[in-house]
């Protein structure tokens, strides 16, 4: 082998190592490019990730106000409607008073409340309209007096002599005790006629 064959071999080994190291150099920096390209991959994938957690977050938040807005309006609406109802409950309650179903049942409560106070007298004040139902009433009860109250408009209201007993058999008295299930009806009932 002369030395210019030799010389030849030598470059062509050379260029050979050359373009080995060239081809493992470019693996590399493909391999080097592809992890990059995966990193930024992975962090934009991350970034988008919370960004969309973020909104909807946001969005959860504002559905909740919005759902407690629309209930808050609701159940406004539905005091304003119940408010409404019972006052004009309240109005109409002086008009039971005339009803002999009210009367009757007075009998029924005044009694009832004689049972509560004992032997002991007793005051009844009571509207003028119930005069003649309480007189009667009163007229088996000698301890007891009757004390006509124009502002007493929806029923009389006992009260021992000594002042330590009361029974108020007003119906507004009775309305406010019961107004808390009355209202739970009546909010039904306005309900379904929405």
């Amino acid at each position: 082998m002369g030395l210019n064959e030799l010389i030849a071999s030598l470059i062509r080994s050379a260029q050979d190592e050359a373009e080995r190291r060239r081809a493992r150099a470019r693996e590399e920096a493909e391999r080097i490019v592809a992890e990059a390209r995966a990193r930024v991959a992975g962090r934009v994938a991350t970034a988008v990730a919370e960004r969309e957690a973020c909104r909807r977050g946001e969005l959860r938040r504002e559905l909740a106000r919005e759902r407690r807005a629309r209930r808050s309006a609701l159940l406004e609406r539905r005091d304003r409607q119940l408010a409404s109802v019972l006052e004009l409950t309240r109005a109409r309650l002086p008009e039971v008073l005339r009803r002999p179903q009210y009367r009757t049942s007075l009998t029924r409560d005044l009694t009832e409340a004689a049972t509560y106070l004992g032997d002991e007298g007793a005051v009844v004040r009571a509207p003028p309209v119930l005069r003649e139902p309480i007189e009667e009433w009163l007229a088996r009860r000698a301890d007891w007096s009757l004390e006509l109250d124009p502002t007493r408009t929806t029923g009389p209201v006992i009260t021992s002599l000594d002042g330590r007993l009361t029974v108020d058999l007003s119906l507004e008295t009775r309305l406010g005790a019961r107004w808390e299930r009355l209202s739970q009806q009546v909010a039904r009932w306005l309900a379904e006629s929405a």
